[in-house]
């Protein structure tokens, strides 16, 4: 059984809001994303809707998803930055 497809606007919407991210990089199994404000992040709720798993450390949350990393890095710096060819994002 293949997992389910994660449900964007709850994932933007557990890490604070699309305003809330600065940045985001793949890696491997995870998606590292630079927030602004780490306390308005929900990690159960990144939990809830179908990541593996969600770590905070400062500013930045790693979501875990398993191999689908590059996929959601690219889906979410499409839908926040559509003139941003790449997966990643850096605000500053």
């Amino acid at each position: 059984m293949s997992p389910r497809p994660l449900d964007m606007d709850a994932l933007l919407s557990a890490l604070g809001g699309a305003e809330n991210i600065d940045a985001l990089e793949p890696c491997t199994t995870r998606v590292r994303i630079e927030v602004r404000d780490p306390r308005v992040v929900d990690r159960d709720a990144v939990r809830a809707v179908g990541a593996h798993g969600a770590t905070a450390a400062g500013r930045v949350v790693q979501v875990v998803v398993g191999p689908s990393a590059d996929d959601l890095a690219a889906g979410i710096a499409a839908r926040l930055w559509p003139d941003n060819t790449g997966a990643t994002h850096d605000a500053g």
